[in-house]
């Protein structure tokens, strides 16, 4: 497959940066700051590429931003991560005028050596709970602003998000405790493993993530504000969590 001048410029910048993050992770270690670097090297992937694919003249009417989901928006991306990327419209018409750039999008991070997967919603269907795709609405809890139209983000996260959590608490929360009870099936109920799954048995990362979503349903529900979930478990259990998710990302 033939490709671009700016996209072979942009492939190099990829595999240096990986490379780059390789080498300070042998030298220091520091999976963490790993982590960290390599959601910031994804981020400036995504910034080029909007830049490369996108209607830079577009008509002031059309809108769209791209949005990390996920690990990503967590700003924990693992090496062996999808890239969840929400290419998010403010209407229909802003929706038709980047569905051949969002195509594109999709083929160009696969080409550049990224998992990605690229989901395409409007504005206003971020604030329906979709009961057979639970996933994509607890995704959106970790929504964070990559490129474009920094205003829908703002829309999503102070407007669209209290609203659904505040309409939907129940539901959400009848869905985490679901998924959470299955994936413990899956490991037996139990964290005494020979081979613990640091991240989806009991007590693993995911248990951590599912904590902080379900403190995010509340305070947006009850106070329509986003807060750091540690800030309200207590000093000692936010702390002891807190460290505690950091040294299974680390492992």
């Amino acid at each position: 497959m033939t490709t671009s001048p700016p996209l072979d410029s942009l492939r190099a910048a990829c595999d240096a940066g990986r490379e780059a993050l390789r080498g300070e992770f042998h030298a220091h270690g520091d999976a963490l700051a790993t982590l960290a670097a390599r959601t910031a090297l994804a981020d400036r992937t995504l910034a080029s590429l909007t830049d490369m694919l996108f209607p830079s003249a577009a008509p002031r009417a059309v809108r769209y931003c791209l949005v990390a989901l996920g690990g990503y928006g967590r700003s924990a991306l693992f090496p062996c991560s999808d890239l969840d990327v929400l290419l998010l419209a403010a209407d229909a018409r802003s929706a038709e005028a980047v569905s051949g750039p969002g195509a594109s999008l999709v083929r160009s991070l696969w080409d550049l050596g990224w998992r990605a997967a690229v989901t395409s919603r409007l504005l206003e269907e971020c604030d329906r709970f979709e009961q057979e795709n639970p996933e994509f609405t607890i995704s959106l809890l970790d929504a964070r602003y990559v490129a474009g139209d920094a205003a829908l983000v703002a829309a999503l996260r102070q407007k669209v998000l209290p609203a659904l959590a505040a309409r939907e608490r129940t539901a959400l929360v009848r869905s985490l405790a679901e998924m959470t009870r299955e994936r413990h099936e899956k490991h037996g109920n139990t964290l005494f493993h020979l081979e613990p799954n640091l991240k989806d048995a009991p007590g693993g990362l995911r248990d951590f993530d599912v904590a902080c979503w379900a403190t995010a349903v509340r305070e947006l529900a009850r106070h329509r504000a986003w807060t750091a979930p540690e800030s309200g478990w207590g000093g000692m259990l936010g702390d002891s969590a807190g460290a505690a998710a950091d040294l299974a990302k680390a492992r």
